[in-house]
């Protein structure tokens, strides 16, 4: 064999499979979107609902009417609550439900 296809076969192809490896090994490290809001949740307010409902920046008069105002009011509240403020479904359900 020549001395450039030994170059290639020790050398370019490594080089090649170290790089294979390492994207698809950051791949699996890239948070979910649950993960996101719940690092959200966490960060902004501490992991708790008390301290949301004191903080949280939402028109809760808004939220309370959308809540009371039919059978499909407490859907529409949380889906208000996580569209402007991106924490987990639950956390939002309590939210609404403690509001």
């Amino acid at each position: 064999m020549s001395e450039a296809v030994l170059a290639v076969i020790f050398f370019v192809v490594p080089v090649i499979l170290l790089l294979a490896v390492a994207v698809f090994a950051s791949r699996n490290s890239v948070l979910t979107k649950k993960d996101m809001q719940r690092l959200h949740f966490r960060y902004m307010y501490g992991a708790s609902v008390d301290r949301m409902l004191a903080e949280c920046p939402l028109d809760l008069d808004y939220i309370r009417r959308t809540r009371d105002s039919g059978k499909r009011g407490r859907v529409s509240a949380i889906q208000y609550v996580r569209k402007w403020d991106p924490v987990p479904l639950e956390v939002a359900a309590e939210f609404v439900d403690r509001l």
